[in-house]
Formats: structure tokens, sequence, C-alpha cells
């Protein structure tokens, strides 16, 4: 039930956005047991890609920090940015960006001219649904720990108040 309430909350999210730099849907097809969206390929990866190399020694099978050069990074930054700002405008909370929640269209090196995409609105929140609520039941939903929880603002882990 919870995950059907997360695919539902991402569609009816993604369906009422509109930016270039946030996931598109081209088709939603429905069977007996599961819903499946149809968008675009994103050939270049999840950004998390940039940040890790795969290439893990035969001794070790730890996964290795690869630094990011700042000229490439600075406009996946500005661009992840403009999306927040998008969202923010549009009083949409995402609840779980993350590295792996932002897809490169595109192989990414310093000559191209990639895009990103944010992906994954099943934990989003419509602020505008919060209206009608009594402020306890809105201040209960807001500070309600939710996506990836490695990812999780400090603010929420120490229940601090009025962040």
């Amino acid at each position: 039930m919870v995950e059907q309430q997360m695919i539902l909350r991402e569609f009816q999210c993604l369906t009422k956005l509109d930016h270039p730099l946030i996931q598109e849907i081209l088709e939603v097809f429905i069977d007996r047991n599961f819903i499946y969206f149809v968008s675009p390929f994103y050939s270049g990866g999840e950004i998390y890609d940039l940040m890790y190399n795969d290439n893990t020694s035969e001794e070790s099978e730890e996964i290795q920090l690869e630094p990011v050069p700042e000229d490439l990074l600075k406009p996946l930054i500005f661009q992840t940015l403009k999306v927040m700002n998008y969202l923010k405008n549009n009083n949409i909370l995402h609840r779980d960006l993350k590295p792996q929640n932002i897809m490169l269209e595109s192989f990414y090196d310093k000559n191209s001219k990639s895009f990103i995409k944010i992906i994954d609105f099943g934990y989003s929140l419509n602020l505008n649904s919060l209206s009608t609520l009594p402020k306890d039941q809105v201040d209960l939903i807001l500070n309600f720990i939710m996506g990836t929880f490695a990812y999780t603002a400090p603010e929420l882990l120490e229940q601090k108040d009025n962040f």
C-alpha cells in the first residue's frame, strides 16, 4: 500500500511539473501487479557514478572515492540549484535528493554540454496539500524523516524545531 502511494505521489508530481531538468514521463502502463513509467534513457548514469571509481582492486572490495574536477562539478551544481529553486517556487519538497537521484542525460566530460535530470519523486510533498491541516499535523509531516537516511538533514536527525 505504501509503495502504491509513493508511485501515485510521484506520478502526480511529475505530471504537474514542467522543467527541462526534471525527469519526463512519456507514458504510463498499468498491469495487474505493477505500474510502469516510461521516460527517456539517460545514458550518462547517476552523478553518484562520477564520484566513485568502479575499478576496485582485486585485493580489496572497497569502493574508492575519485575527486570530481571543479570544472565538471560547477555546472552540475548550478543545474541542481536551478531545479531546487523551481521546486521551491512550486511548493514541492523532493525529500530524497541524493547523487543517485540526479541523472546525466549523456556521458559527461569537460567538453560535453550534458544536463542533469532530477528523478525519483516518490517521497515528494506538495506543500499546498498541507494548507487545510492543523499546525501540529503539518509540523509532524514536515519533521518526519523521509528518504535515504544517509542523506537526511542534520536538523531532522536532531529534531530541532523551526529550522
